[in-house]
């Protein structure tokens, strides 16, 4: 990984942390998005 990619990927974590109700993954994780009742996208496409 190069410093440019590690940096960009820093700046641009979440400044509240929110966690998955089902599974407890938090908002840090790239790429994860919660529904209106605080559920992953991971949990939501295993279901």
């Amino acid at each position: 990984m190069t410093k440019k990619t590690f940096e960009k990927q820093i700046t641009s974590l979440p400044k509240e942390v929110a966690f998955c109700k089902k599974c407890s993954m938090s908002n840090q994780r790239p790429r994860i998005i919660f529904d209106n009742h605080g559920v992953c996208s991971a949990c939501i496409n295993t279901a």
